[in-house]
């Protein structure tokens, strides 16, 4: 499988309650062209100075623990936030605040998505 190529983004709009962490592969340009990510996909994240330095590169496994908060003070809801920004998930090996900079800073990224699997070649059982 080809990598796609491109940029973090932290992708939301009205009804997504929320930051959907995703890639906007490189020559994107709306929300069609954007890959959410999921857990088990594969991300390689790179120095936005220097696409030769890995930041961080590994599978995708969200948690939805960490800086949680209630939307009201006196409120049972609540969700993850970062930076001032509701989020859905946050990578487990990272700090929240790592994560949530990585993607409002646009950093540029590879993903490999997990449902990506060749085509089995040989006889049918």
């Amino acid at each position: 499988m080809t990598p796609i190529k491109g940029i973090l983004e932290p992708y939301f709009e009205t009804g997504t309650e929320g930051v959907i962490w995703s890639v906007m592969p490189s020559g994107g340009t709306d929300v069609c062209n954007l890959h959410c990510l999921r857990n088990g996909d594969h991300l390689t994240i790179f120095d936005p100075l220097n696409n030769d330095i890995i930041i961080w590169s590994g599978n995708i496994d969200l948690e939805y623990e960490r800086n949680y908060a209630p939307y009201h003070a006196d409120s049972e809801y609540g969700q993850q936030a970062v930076h001032g920004m509701w989020v859905h998930g946050f990578q487990r090996d990272v700090t929240p605040e790592e994560w949530g900079l990585w993607f409002i800073k646009y950093y540029p990224a590879e993903l490999i998505k997990r449902d990506v699997i060749p085509f089995p070649t040989g006889p049918k059982p």
